[in-house]
């Protein structure tokens, strides 16, 4: 199995941080309350020259409901993962390329490890499991066999699923 290194920056609104810093600043919104009173929360994350890219904004703010496409992260877009946790903690992750080829699967792979970092590090106390829809899209996208069940069961080193 290949292995990605983990990036050494971490880009949250336009910051670049370690990762300990990222993790200090989306552990707030990870907490069951935040996410129970917001309705939970809406993110997008890529992986861009080594470095990771993090945006997320609450499900509803100021009574307005949040929209992925608030989230501003560098190009390109068929590479982001998009991504929703719910008032309850379970965590959805998509993408927008429906055709993906062993390049894109590597990418969506690499982010998706580092996302499962972040999560990890902003609080360890939560497993993260994945709503049926994205486990489906990860065995059709063949990212991972078999698909898993919970974010902290990503590998992320892994850059293959074999």
């Amino acid at each position: 199995m290949e292995e990605m290194g983990l990036p050494e920056l971490w880009h949250m609104d336009g910051d670049a941080l370690d990762l300990t810093a990222a993790a200090e600043r989306l552990a707030p919104g990870l907490k069951p309350d935040f996410l129970r009173t917001r309705g939970g929360l809406l993110f997008k994350s890529c992986l861009v020259d080594g470095a990771y890219h993090f945006g997320a904004i609450p499900w509803v703010w100021q009574g307005e409901r949040g929209r992925h496409y608030d989230i501003s992260l560098p190009p390109p877009e068929e590479r982001h993962l998009i991504g929703t946790i719910t008032a309850y903690g379970e965590l959805s992750l998509l993408f927008r390329n429906p055709d993906i080829d062993d390049e894109d699967r590597k990418a969506y792979r690499e982010a998706a490890g580092a996302l499962a970092v972040l999560f990890s590090a902003a609080r360890s106390d939560a497993s993260w499991p994945f709503d049926g829809i994205t486990r489906q899209l990860f065995e059709a996208a063949q990212l991972w066999k078999p698909a898993p069940k919970v974010l902290d069961e990503l590998d992320p080193g892994a850059s293959s699923p074999d």
